[in-house]
């Protein structure tokens, strides 16, 4: 069986012809810091000690750092809660060290209390009800799911809010890996294949690049190989194949990612903050 699987993996790779991200080679080799919320100045002082003992070559990711908070009234995220210039100084603090620096974001949940918000911009069921996304509790607030194809100009104003803000060196978006690129419709009914967002969500990887920084790597979480040459990497909460495939109770996403997908996109070890 695991010759069988391997065999599988081969051929695979060989039909799909994976190309590597442009962002690959700048993350190779890095650690993944991964913080959720927290003071900056705090967050700033605790990166000099770790550049203190050598830790240069990594990956900083912040999460919940967003204007109103962890996923609420997305997608408006600028400017950083809790004040720019003590983010600034976290900011800066990666860079001393030598470390990336890279922000979560997220265009999958629209909130209906942001602003610009529209179920003209939202994906629909088949039979006309529009598709909830992320509830967060906390605030008792229900976002909706972004037609793939609508969310980019919210995107591009937030890429040049960040850029000429405080110029992260790479970007997390969430839940894009997370899940297979799926059919949709739109609210007027019209069906869009996955294909569609497939080709919507790897040209948002592409754009926030070129809008950032040239060859800046690009993240998400758990990593399908959906979106490999526009996705550099993701983060190490993987899911198996087992979450969409409950017949492959044996399957070991590791020697699949080596002997199909190695050098093409990268598996961020994690370390949690």
């Amino acid at each position: 069986m695991l010759f069988r699987s391997f065999a599988a993996a081969r051929v695979y790779r060989d039909l799909t012809g994976f190309r590597k991200g442009p962002g690959v080679d700048a993350l190779l080799g890095r650690m993944c810091i991964d913080q959720w919320g927290g003071d900056y100045l705090a967050a700033a002082e605790n990166l000099k000690e770790a550049a203190r003992y050598g830790l240069h070559n990594a990956i900083f990711v912040k999460h919940s750092w967003q204007r109103w908070g962890y996923d609420y009234r997305l997608p408006e995220i600028y400017p950083p809660a809790g004040g720019l210039e003590p983010f600034l100084a976290m900011r800066k603090a990666t860079e001393d060290a030598g470390m990336l620096f890279c922000p979560h974001d997220n265009y999958i949940d629209f909130y209906p209390d942001a602003e610009g918000y529209s179920y003209d911009h939202i994906v629909f069921h088949e039979d006309g009800r529009p598709v909830k996304a992320w509830f967060n509790k906390g605030r008792k607030a229900q976002s909706y799911r972004w037609l793939p194809h609508a969310f980019r100009p919210w995107m591009e104003a937030n890429m040049r809010h960040m850029r000429d803000g405080f110029a992260p060196d790479s970007l997390f978006i969430d839940v894009f890996t997370a899940i297979p690129p799926f059919d949709y419709y739109d609210r007027a009914g019209t069906f869009y294949p996955g294909t569609r967002t497939q080709q919507e969500w790897r040209d948002a990887f592409d754009t926030c690049r070129r809008i950032l920084k040239k060859g800046s790597p690009m993240l998400s979480e758990a990593g399908t190989d959906a979106l490999i040459g526009s996705l550099d990497g993701a983060q190490s909460d993987h899911f198996p194949a087992t979450r969409w495939m409950k017949e492959f109770g044996d399957s070991d996403r590791t020697p699949w990612h080596d002997m199909a997908t190695h050098g093409k996109m990268v598996l961020d070890r994690k370390s949690v903050v």
